[in-house]
């Protein structure tokens, strides 16, 4: 099954991310989305490009299973390189380009939608750059696009506090183009027709910060000021800060270069999972933007996080006796996830 389909429909070269459970952005949904709108802006068939998740969400973050292949400081340099480098590709489409959000637009996958020209979403979906929940900050461009959509102010609050953001007021923000009544797709469809008709495309990377100096340097200092009490002993928020008052100082390009270097100072390799979980069947539990995961070491030594995790006395989950991670046993409950994370 592929994880990235292309199709057309009235002159829309609509591309459908296929990644259950929550279309997590793996290596190859990567390479699928950056192949689908360079296939799109060589589509005669196709005037404009809507960019859409199956199932139940829109991308809800990276697959944390990338992280552990970075073992080096040049392998999280090469790996950001790629990644910046894709979105840049997407964000020069000759075509508008709208992403059409539904569930939840979190970590990379509010990145990547980001990227794209214009973003439509409905009334329910929510947006978010939570990375900060698991000791890290956004790095694939969220912190330098996300102020020129939102404004420093709302950026600094999303970047270092991770707290998911609903629709209507991502929309009042700045960071949602419209809301959608009804069928998402239709409304997205339709929306993109009219950008085309209008011949209007719009590149986050190159629009100026609403709040210019000096109320975006006042927002900085306000929020370093708080997060001496708030976020003490961790680094993240303050690293997030830090990338954003670059780009806002020195411009994208070198903002998005400064991103990059925090991001590998507290980015994967420096979040330990290798050290925390060096066993197969260890694991760990993690609230990311308020949804609980488990983080598993398979008996190959990958890494997996999985959704629905069973949560009570002191967040524990107890392994199931067998040892070989294919299922979990809940001991307070009883209840048994398999290695998909849902109910057996």
């Amino acid at each position: 099954m592929a994880l990235v389909n292309y199709a057309v429909t009235d002159r829309v070269a609509v591309i459908t991310i296929d990644n259950p459970p929550v279309n997590a952005l793996s290596p190859a949904v990567w390479d699928g989305i950056d192949q689908a709108v360079q296939r799109a802006v060589a589509d005669r068939e196709a005037d404009a490009i809507v960019l859409i998740g199956a199932g139940s969400t829109f991308i809800a973050g990276a697959d944390i299973k990338v992280f552990d292949t970075l073992k080096t400081k040049a392998d999280s340099f090469a790996r950001s390189a790629g990644t910046h480098a894709l979105l840049r590709r997407m964000e020069d489409a000759t075509r508008p380009l709208v992403a059409a959000i539904h569930g939840n637009a979190l970590g990379g996958g509010l990145e990547v939608a980001q990227a794209c020209h214009f973003r439509v979403a409905t009334k329910d979906a929510k947006v978010g750059q939570p990375e900060v929940l698991l000791g890290i900050i956004p790095g694939a461009g969220g912190t330098q696009r996300l102020p020129r959509l939102a404004g420093a102010k709302m950026a600094l609050e999303m970047a270092t506090d991770g707290k998911p953001v609903p629709a209507p007021k991502a929309h009042a923000a700045g960071i949602i183009d419209q809301v959608v009544d009804g069928d998402l797709l239709a409304g997205a469809i339709a929306f993109a027709k009219a950008k085309a008709g209008a011949r209007e495309i719009r590149k986050s990377r190159e629009l100026p910060i609403p709040d210019a100096a000096p109320a975006a340097h006042d927002a900085i200092s306000a929020v370093r000021a708080a997060l001496k009490t708030t976020a003490r002993g961790t680094g993240a928020p303050f690293a997030a800060v830090d990338a954003i008052e670059a780009g806002i100082n020195h411009g994208f390009d070198r903002g998005s270069e400064r991103e990059r270097e925090l991001f590998f100072r507290n980015g994967p390799i420096n979040i330990g999972l290798s050290a925390l979980l060096p066993r197969a069947g260890d694991w760990m539990t993690h609230d990311y933007a308020g949804v609980p995961i488990l983080i598993l070491r398979r008996a190959d030594g990958s890494l997996g996080a999985f959704l629905n995790v069973c949560r009570h006395r002191g967040n524990r989950l107890c392994r199931a006796d067998d040892g070989n991670a294919a299922s979990f046993t809940c001991a307070y409950h009883g209840w048994t996830y398999g290695n998909d994370g849902r109910l057996i």
